[in-house]
């Protein structure tokens, strides 16, 4: 949905950020109504230049309640060009966009606050470690202890473009 929405957006392309948003929004209903499978909104939104087709897919997610995945203050790279592009952390930005709500998974957090663990645990999101990738990429450690003191439902993922298998076990 996010790459629907963010090609149609692009400057240069056919269309504008409302007219994308509008017509992902039919494409989910079309799709999702009487579907044995719900569609996933994977929004790649810290790195785009705009915020109106993320604030719309924050609405197309609430109405129809599509699961959102997006990482979340993956590595001290991310997570420092989200603070200094938005003023804010990820976890604000995907609150304030609508993208944090019960059907959110967010991948990795390794950065986040005391105050993004209460956002999250308030919108009933949800995060998927993963241990591989963080290794890897991150150059960070995922503050299990503290995530699960603050009461986060946390979930083990394989982000497979951060390892060598899709394999949790591997």
């Amino acid at each position: 949905l996010a790459d629907a929405v963010g090609a149609l957006a692009l400057p240069g392309r056919a269309g504008d950020a409302a007219g994308a948003v509008s017509g992902v929004a039919g494409l989910v209903v079309a799709t999702y109504t009487g579907a044995l499978l719900s569609d996933t909104a994977v929004p790649l939104w810290n790195r785009a230049r705009r915020t109106l087709p993320f604030n719309g897919l924050g609405r197309i997610a609430a109405d129809t309640k599509t699961i959102v995945q997006t990482h979340c203050s993956e590595s001290d790279w991310q997570h420092g060009y989200v603070l200094d592009r938005h003023g804010r952390s990820d976890t604000e930005s995907l609150a304030d966009f609508g993208l944090m709500q019960r059907h959110t998974v967010l991948a990795h957090g390794n950065f986040l606050s005391d105050g993004d663990m209460a956002t999250i645990k308030r919108q009933g999101a949800g995060i998927a470690h993963c241990p591989l990738s963080n290794y890897y990429f991150s150059n960070a450690v995922f503050p299990l202890r503290r995530a699960l003191d603050a009461g986060l439902p946390i979930g083990l993922g394989t982000d497979i473009s951060g390892g060598h298998s899709p394999s949790i076990i591997d």
